[in-house]
C-alpha cells in the first residue's frame, strides 16, 4: 500500500508502473508489484538500479569523440602553449614551450595520452548545469587550461582550472555544465612538452644484431 519507490517504464504503445515495498527481512530482497497485483520477489540489485541518483545514468565522458580518430591535441596554459601533438604519416610530431621547432614525440607517450582521453576523461562529479560567467566561481570564464582535440575536422576544446580547496573542475566549450574531473586525468594538467618527446636513442632489430 506505500511502496518505497515506484518507477514507470515506457515502451512503444505500452506504460508499466511498478511499486517497489520494503526489504524483505527473510530473502534480503524487496517486493515489487505491477497495475495488475502481481507482487515478486526482486534481487537486491534491482531495488539498487531503481535507487541510484539521476547523475548515476549521465554521461561522465567530457571527450565524445573515438581516440583512433583524433589527429591533434594541445594544451594551453594561460595562452601560451604547452604542447601539441599532432599526428604525421609515419609517426607523431611535437611542438612546445622548451622545444625548438618540430620534434618527434614518443610513440606510447602520444598514444597512452590520446587513449587517456576515452578512459580518463570523465567526470568524477557533476557540480552545476547552469554555468554564469558573471559569477564565475570556477574560474572558467578565462580558464587558466584549454585542452583542444582535433578528430579530422571536428575540434573540441576543454577548459580546466583548479580552484583551492577542490580538484580540476572543467566545461566544455558552448556547454553550461561543470563537473569536476577524474583525479587521474588531472595528472595531464601538469605535463610539458619534454614529457612527451622521443627519447629513442637507437633503433634496431634484437634477432639481427651480431655485435655489441
Amino acid at each position: 500500500d506505500r511502496p518505497r519507490v515506484t518507477r514507470t517504464l515506457k515502451t512503444i504503445g505500452d506504460e508499466i508502473t511498478l511499486y517497489v515495498g520494503e526489504k524483505s527481512a527473510l530473502s534480503g530482497g524487496y517486493p515489487v508489484s505491477n497495475d495488475l497485483k502481481i507482487i515478486v520477489l526482486s534481487e537486491p540489485s534491482f531495488y539498487w538500479s531503481m535507487e541510484r541518483p539521476l547523475s548515476e545514468f549521465r554521461s561522465k565522458r567530457l571527450f565524445f569523440g573515438k581516440a583512433e580518430d583524433v589527429t591533434e591535441v594541445s594544451l594551453e596554459l594561460k595562452g601560451d602553449l604547452r604542447y601539441r601533438i599532432s599526428k604525421g604519416e609515419k609517426h607523431w610530431a611535437l611542438e612546445g614551450a622548451g622545444i625548438t621547432g618540430s620534434v618527434r614525440a614518443g610513440a606510447g607517450e602520444a598514444n597512452a595520452l590520446i587513449s587517456s582521453l576515452e578512459r580518463l576523461l570523465l567526470a568524477d562529479r557533476f557540480i552545476t548545469d547552469a554555468f554564469d560567467p558573471q559569477q564565475d566561481d570556477f574560474r572558467l570564464k578565462e580558464p587558466p587550461f584549454i585542452f583542444t582535440v582535433r578528430s579530422g575536422e571536428k575540434t573540441e576544446r576543454i577548459f580546466f582550472s583548479v580552484p583551492i580547496g577542490t580538484g580540476a573542475v572543467a566545461r566544455r566549450e558552448r556547454s553550461s555544465t561543470v563537473v569536476e574531473v577524474d583525479e587521474r586525468f588531472e595528472k595531464e594538467l601538469g605535463r610539458t612538452a619534454a614529457d612527451y618527446q622521443d627519447r629513442t636513442l637507437a633503433s634496431f632489430v634484437a634477432t639481427k644484431v651480431h655485435r655489441l
